[in-house]
């Protein structure tokens, strides 16, 4: 049982640690940083110093700042004050401690449990802790509560020694002890105080008057010892008491109370908090056996204990409440948690002697339910907690020079500057202030608001949170009335909200194309692409093109969507990206006459080849893509230290890292990856980059040669230091066997010859990248059965036939598919055209693309393969009347030339073949 309860300690702690610092920290969590961070004084005053002028921040200045009270004792901060001392304040180093203190309360369950019913009891409590989604959830937090549940429960089992016939002193002063350093953790210490005291007198009372009151001085002692160790906290206790209409705190009747308590020392906190009856109903019926069994048994200390801490520190808050509310969550029931463990523990060691098949139900219920609310917890966005991290990272990601940032929560301030270190000024508004609630004091927030959104070209308004005693539309409402968005972003958030919205002074119209943009004159279909700018760029910034429109005509109700690529010289990809532009602009308000611009954001890799890079542009919707004009990329301004590298090639070239684009890749198709280079000094030539695929018997199956970066860029332009990105592409061949494979990648010099890789045993030629698995398409060779048009010696080209076609016509479209053979290899890529019209004549409808849906280009066909092809044709819009159906191929690697078609031996002019005839009805 020992190596059990051990092993469940250390399982238990690994997977409170996991992830521990994949969430945001939230405004509550930046509160216990902000606190810890202060003066030992004010920890001791119980106060937070909350930035105060709308201008608190302005490149260095701090302005004003006003005491805010705190709701809780200072003990946890002063322990969070010397543990950041020592282990610094990331998200992993704030959040330990709670998850310490979450472990520790597994051997303290374990502990209580066994001396109030039996060992067996014990290691079932040890095991509902650990696998408790509610302590996982505050495990995971920087806040105090995990250590609410280990220090109340260490007071209850030092109150266990003072129940007996004659304690000893010693007993009395570790009980104090342990219970002061509660008190100063949390006030719902004192509810929990409120149960022992109860306890402890029932207790004695039940015992002979000469026990009583043979040793009175001891329990004198220990009231005047409380009572001096607690009256620091008494000014504060009673200022937070008398604090008007405290956010979140609210009169609960105590059925919903009871509710919520069950349903979340069940399955952790959840939205809403209280949980449908089924998934409840296991713990439930659970704790009502434990229950049961506590009543039947003999072990009144046990009942009287552990119904009394679940129960009465419960009905003390709810009668406290009457007076004054004080509930917000249940969190402030975590002191009392505990026994909710303790006695479903009971339930599941009296099923095991009792009914040991119930025992296996409600285990496995129970095992479950809490283990997909944990895993819900890592893996649900549902569960996280405010990202104040991700609107942070959105800010800078996209803020500019001129922009500058309003926060509209006081609060959230300290979260937000732990993850902001920008150059944009910030500020809060409202300012922190009592009177939220007056005519003028809106007014004064509306005037600062507005005084910043002129002042700055734009503003980047963390709306959400929202303030808690301030009019939470106010201010959004005046940015969307007298301001034009230009963007807008949601995060996730547990407790609240967390919204972003950028502003500008007016939309981005001109009358004139400005002169730093380059005339163009593309002519979209009712769009016109009218100029262009880019400025130069290092790599790793923002590169931010600048696009001019102008309607001619109609336009959709819809944003404009703009998908953007970059090509080297020989044509390759090295960056594309498609993004919505003026997303709260849409095309139909665009005005006639004026040209407006649209901004795209392209985040250029910090590896970024340094070169000059053509940029092309699509109108997504509107027609195919554009070159508009070229964007330079330069060298990054500074470095970070670079890892250590993958291979050192001879030469003065280290392979930094290799990644393949998938796992998988088809036989016939591209095998895809990115390099990244360094140069260690500068190279000594032009190298040229080697790519090979072998078996795991070492033979070769595939080998190409690239550049290994971005032409334009050959190993003689790089400096020291330079870090490059590479591409690979390396062509399968159409008859690959499908299995396991390995890619390697090697260079050769202006000769030709291998560049060796240092290694500490030697050199060798060639790196290994990764494994890959090849997948070959199945060969079929003969076509299938039913097909309705056979067609006889119809070839396109002299690689391929058409064998045959399906067809189908319904409503308003054709259902074609068509079934190719290749009678060898062939060596140009070509499309397949599908034409409704006359062969010399524009068609009605058509379509076209590469085969089977983009996926069997004509180089990947093997040899007697077959291919069915199928393709859908709309005919809406089409005029009645008898229309011919056209089929071929073009090549547009060379401008669109069709392949010599030809029909039994007879070649076809045009480059067609006419399947037949299809008639459009009325």
């Amino acid at each position: 049982m020992r190596w059990a309860l051990i092993l469940l300690i250390a399982v238990s702690f690994a997977v409170r640690l996991y992830a521990l610092d994949a969430k945001s920290l939230w405004s509550d969590e930046g509160l216990s940083l902000r606190r810890a961070e202060q003066p030992l004084f004010l920890i001791f005053k119980n106060l937070n110093l909350i930035p105060v002028d709308p201008n608190y921040y302005d490149g260095g200045e701090e302005g004003r700042i006003a005491p805010s009270p705190d709701l809780h004792p200072p003990l946890y901060f002063l322990m969070m004050r010397f543990w950041i001392w020592m282990a610094g304040e990331s998200e992993f180093a704030l959040r330990f401690p709670s998850a310490v203190a979450a472990t520790l309360a597994l051997p303290l369950l374990y502990a209580l449990a066994r001396r109030l019913l039996g060992a067996e009891t014990g290691l079932w409590a040890a095991l509902l802790g650990a696998v408790s989604p509610f302590y996982l959830w505050y495990a995971q937090e920087a806040r105090m509560y995990t250590w609410v549940v280990v220090l109340g429960l260490a007071s209850v089992y030092t109150l266990l020694p003072l129940l007996k016939g004659r304690p000893r002193l010693r007993d009395y002063a570790v009980y104090t002890a342990v219970t002061l350093a509660l008190l100063y953790t949390h006030y719902s210490g004192f509810l929990l105080l409120g149960f022992e005291v109860i306890v402890y007198g029932v207790r004695r009372l039940r015992l002979r008057a000469r026990r009583l009151w043979s040793r009175p001085w001891i329990v004198l002692i220990v009231l005047v010892a409380l009572a001096a160790a607690l009256v620091p906290l008494v000014p504060y206790a009673w200022r937070t008491l008398q604090l008007r209409g405290i956010f979140a705190l609210e009169y609960r009747p105590l059925h919903l109370i009871l509710a919520e308590a069950w349903s979340s020392f069940s399955l952790g906190l959840r939205n809403p908090v209280i949980q449908p009856l089924w998934q409840t109903a296991p713990f439930l019926i659970v704790f009502a056996v434990g229950t049961a069994a506590l009543f039947l048994s003999r072990r009144r200390e046990a009942w009287m204990v552990c119904l009394g801490y679940l129960l009465l520190p419960i009905l003390l808050l709810y009668a406290l409440s009457l007076v004054k509310p004080n509930y917000m969550n249940p969190r402030h029931l975590m002191v009392v948690s505990p026994a909710w463990e303790l006695v479903m523990a009971y339930g599941l060691a009296t099923l095991r002697r009792r009914l040991w098949p119930g025992l296996l139900v409600a285990l496995a219920c129970v095992l479950a339910l809490r283990g997909w609310a944990g895993y819900e917890i890592f893996t649900s966005h549902d569960m996280w907690k405010d990202d104040i991290r991700g609107a942070v990272q959105y800010i800078e990601e996209r803020a500019r020079p001129g922009d500058a940032i309003v926060l509209h929560h006081h609060v959230i301030r300290l979260t937000f500057d732990y993850y902001y270190d920008g150059p944009y000024p910030e500020a809060v508004i409202p300012i922190y202030y009592h009177a939220y609630d007056t005519k003028a004091f809106r007014e004064r927030s509306l005037k600062d608001f507005a005084a910043w959104a002129q002042e700055y070209d734009r503003i980047w308004f963390l709306y959400g949170p929202p303030p808690t005693y301030f009019p939470h539309d106010l201010l959004p409402d005046w940015a969307g009335d007298n301001l034009f968005k230009v963007e807008q972003r949601s995060f996730e958030a547990w407790w609240t909200y967390v919204a972003v919205a950028a502003y500008d002074d007016g939309p981005p119209l001109f009358d004139v194309l400005p002169d730093d943009a380059r005339p163009l004159d593309l002519d979209f279909g009712g769009l016109r692409l009218v100029g262009y700018r880019a400025p130069e760029t290092a790599a790793g910034e923002n590169a931010w093109l600048a696009f001019y429109w102008r309607s001619e005509g109609d336009l959709p109700d819809e944003p404009l969507t703009l998908a953007v690529r970059l090509r080297d010289e020989a044509g390759g990809v090295w960056l594309e990206r498609t993004e919505q532009v003026l997303p709260f602009y849409p095309q139909a308000a665009w005005p006639d006459a004026a040209i407006v611009m649209t901004e795209f954001r392209l985040p250029l890799p910090g590896d970024m080849p340094p070169v000059s890079f053509a940029v092309e542009v699509t109108p997504v919707g509107w027609g195919d893509a554009a070159a508009v004009g070229r964007l330079s990329v330069t060298r990054p301004g500074a470095r970070g230290q670079a890892p250590s590298p993958k291979a050192r090639f001879e030469g003065g070239i280290e392979l930094l890292s290799g990644e393949l684009a998938g796992d998988t890749f088809r036989a016939g198709h591209p095998l895809l990856g990115a390099l990244s280079w360094r140069a260690a000094a500068a190279p000594a030539g032009d190298y040229r980059l080697r790519v090979r695929l072998v078996d795991l018997l070492g033979r070769e199956v595939a080998a190409g040669e690239m550049a290994p970066s971005a032409a334009g860029f050959p190993t003689s332009a790089w400096l020291p230091d330079d870090r490059v990105a590479g591409h690979v592409a390396l062509a399968l061949p159409a008859d690959l066997k499908g299995g396991a494979y390995r890619l390697q990648v090697g260079l050769a010099d202006a000769g030709g010859a291998a560049v060796p890789v240092r290694r500490w045993y030697g050199s060798s030629d060639w790196v290994a990248v990764g494994r890959v698995r090849v997948e070959a398409w199945p060969l079929e060779t003969k076509l299938p059965d039913g097909v309705e048009f056979l067609l006889e010696d119809v070839r396109l080209g002299d690689a391929i036939r058409l064998r045959g076609y399906d067809l189908t016509q319904e409503d308003d479209a054709l259902a074609l598919t068509l079934y190719w053979q290749a009678d060898a290899p062939p060596e140009a890529n070509c499309h397949v055209f599908v034409h409704v019209g006359a062969p010399d004549a524009p068609p009605v409808a058509q379509a076209d693309g590469v085969p089977v849906d983009w996926q069997r280009p004509t180089t990947t066909w093997r040899a007697g393969e077959v291919v069915a092809d199928a393709y859908t044709i709309s005919l809406a819009g089409v005029e009645p009347g008898r229309y011919n159906l056209l089929v071929g191929m073009y090549d547009p690697a060379a401008g669109g030339q069709r392949p010599k078609t030809s029909v039994g031996g007879e070649v076809v002019p045009g480059g067609y073949v006419l399947l037949r005839e299809v008639e459009v009805a009325k």
